[in-house]
């Protein structure tokens, strides 16, 4: 049963695609604080016994469609779930503020949830249009308060303020500490890439030292040359060998170097680039 519930409420992992799983983690931890606190908006609403209905049916439909949400969400379809978020909660609470007849409501307060939600959600781009949406919205809203298009407030002060903004103030927390972890993963895993590229730099020049300690070291001639048969490197006894400088011999092709009898070439893959070196051993002039 416990399994269940945690499963339920775990947000869906997608594979090979972390931009859309970390949308969907924050898109899941919204879509639950508005099922969770919605009834205890509900209920604070009733304590309070000033609440218009059309209110309770805005929460109620929010419970609803939040879980449609959910639903669509956990398919894949993150950012349509995310877009219907946004509209639904434009939708229920400029009807809520409308039907309490003032924007002084705490009802208005969720405004900011939804800014900050679209921050997470969408990045600067949703932040900047959900700001220009909100302020447009609250303006109409006060237009009509003027005009008298709004129902009569009522200013008396409830236990349902009391609860609404502590609604406010979790919703607000959750998004954050959600926030703050899904950047703490990030880190995490960038910071564990770091390590893996670190240790993998280190085995390579490991190997480079080694490789080319033995080369250095060797008492055989050994050369180096490209596809095209120009000499790239060559080692000491190489260069004792054939009595020229290093320096000479990078200027010369392997063929100049070799007569046609000795000109046996092995084929040695140096690195996973582009080529590969022949590597020859042990001429004779």
């Amino acid at each position: 049963m416990i399994d269940h519930i945690k499963c339920w409420f775990a947000p869906p992992v997608f594979g090979g695609d972390q931009a859309k799983t970390r949308r969907a983690n924050l898109l899941n931890v919204a879509l639950i604080n508005i099922l969770t606190l919605m009834p205890v908006l509900m209920f604070g609403n009733l304590l309070g016994g000033r609440t218009p209905l059309l209110v309770f049916g805005a929460n109620a439909a929010a419970i609803v469609l939040c879980l449609l949400l959910r639903g669509w969400m956990r398919r894949g379809r993150v950012q349509l779930a995310s877009v219907g978020l946004m509209t639904l909660g434009f939708i229920l609470i400029t009807a809520s503020a409308a039907s309490v007849g003032t924007i002084r409501a705490p009802t208005t307060a969720m405004y900011l949830l939804l800014v900050v939600t679209a921050g997470l959600l969408f990045d600067l781009r949703g932040m900047i249009v959900t700001t220009a949406l909100c302020s447009l919205v609250i303006g109409g809203l006060i237009m009509a308060a003027n005009t008298g298009w709004l129902p009569r407030p009522d200013y008396t002060v409830t236990i349902t303020q009391w609860v609404a903004y502590t609604a406010i103030c979790g919703w607000t927390g959750s998004l954050t500490m959600a926030a703050l972890r899904v950047m703490r993963q990030a880190l995490g895993r960038a910071d564990q890439d770091i390590t893996e590229r670190k240790r993998a730099e280190e085995a390579l020049r490991v190997s480079e030292e080694r490789y080319r300690t033995l080369v250095e070291q060797a008492s055989d001639g050994i050369f180096i040359a490209d596809a095209n048969g120009n000499c790239v490197d060559a080692n000491p006894s190489g260069c004792r060998m054939l009595g020229y400088s290093r320096k000479q011999i990078l200027k010369l092709n392997m063929h100049d170097l070799v007569p046609p009898q000795d000109q046996r070439v092995t084929p040695l893959r140096l690195n996973e680039i582009s080529s590969f070196a022949l590597l020859t051993t042990g001429f004779l002039v």
